[in-house]
């Protein structure tokens, strides 16, 4: 797992697995909701896309 931040600044776990020969981020929150998948920045609520954490 790698951390990357969400453009709030929220710190994100990305987890990436291969999936039909390619490679898939899966978002887990540091904070809040600790052990749980993530769609949404837990702080901003802004939709997680890889190319868009810093």
């Amino acid at each position: 797992m790698i951390d990357r931040y969400c453009l709030c600044g929220h710190r994100i776990h990305v987890q990436f697995s291969k999936r039909e020969n390619r490679w898939s981020p899966t978002f887990w929150s540091v904070v809040k909701y600790s052990g749980h998948k993530r769609f949404t920045c837990p702080v901003c609520g802004r939709k997680l896309d890889i190319d868009d954490l810093n």
